[in-house]
């Protein structure tokens, strides 16, 4: 699958997705380098993801919802997401609050894996 196609799939993806549906990236996820960006990379493409901000080597955001039942919901969204990406967030969830903390692990910092789930998560949470 040439990289344009993916892109437009990916993007299909975000499109077709509703608030109650598992989203289906896994069928056509497009594999990102692992290269570790620097801090100015980071801060410019932050600007971009509200809600979000760097802390020590990843990004993180927390998010406040309804109520437990939607709070969950929104988890388990980024839990087939996350998984279909082989991208694992850390989080803490208490009752209707969620932090989300995003690294790459393999990098030692942020990548562009990261960036992708967080606008992923805040599309989510813009549906919420």
């Amino acid at each position: 699958m040439s990289k344009s196609i993916g892109v437009k799939l990916f993007a299909l993806n975000f499109i077709l997705s509703t608030r109650y549906f598992v989203p289906f990236t896994s069928y056509f996820y497009i594999t990102m380098e692992l290269q570790k960006l620097t801090q100015q990379e980071i801060q410019e493409r932050l600007q971009q993801l509200p809600n979000w901000e760097l802390k020590g080597n990843g990004i993180v955001a927390a998010f406040q919802f309804k109520d437990f039942k939607e709070a969950f919901t929104i988890m388990s969204r980024i839990a087939f997401e996350a998984e279909a990406q082989n991208h694992h967030p850390e989080w803490f969830n208490v009752y209707n609050k969620l932090t989300v903390r995003l690294s790459t692990h393999d990098a030692g910092g942020v990548t562009q894996k990261d960036l992708v789930l967080a606008k992923f998560i805040n599309h989510l949470v813009g549906e919420a």
